[in-house]
């Protein structure tokens, strides 16, 4: 894929300069994410785990604490009703189980299983390979200013008010 210099000329003939440069980069944005969703597929596949499953065992297995539904879906940026179905799943297939809140009867927390533990294990060397392989064309420097860069994206995104039709 080329680098972009400039947003293409059809979309700087109907945007103006700015516009089509924020074009430019939410496209080059949401590419990227895209075509790294795509990729590390791929390396949890053999696993037979999809990226988000993996992502929930990874959470869990790093925070090396019991952790609430709502807790896993907010640090995974995972909607309440995509969480649910993940937790079924993992549950499902013994990697993830759930455990009553002392404190709440009502309430549960997640774990990984010692099944779930050991596939993370097995799995990581190979993440940490994916992810070297995935940002192998910047040096590490450009690595800490692009996280910095998309830090600073995130936190300083505005909400735009939806548009209405009439």
């Amino acid at each position: 894929m080329p680098t972009p210099q400039a947003p293409p000329k059809s979309i700087r003939k109907h945007l103006a300069p700015e516009a089509a440069l924020s074009a430019l980069v939410v496209r080059s944005v949401i590419q990227l994410s895209a075509e790294i969703q795509k990729r590390m597929e791929n390396f949890v596949r053999p696993f037979d785990l999809t990226g988000p499953r993996m992502g929930v065992l990874l959470v869990l297995f790093f925070s090396q604490q019991q952790l609430s539904p709502s807790e896993l879906g907010e640090r995974l940026f995972v909607t309440r009703g995509n969480m649910t179905g993940l937790i079924e799943g993992l549950v499902k297939d013994g990697l993830v189980q759930r455990v009553r809140r002392a404190d709440d009867r009502r309430a549960h927390d997640l774990e990984l299983t010692r099944h779930g533990r050991a596939l993370v294990k097995e799995y990581f060397p190979h993440h940490q390979r994916a992810l070297a392989s995935l940002v192998a064309g910047l040096t590490p420097s450009e690595r800490l200013e692009l996280a910095k860069l998309l830090q600073k994206v995130r936190t300083g995104m505005g909400t735009p008010e939806p548009p209405t039709r009439s």
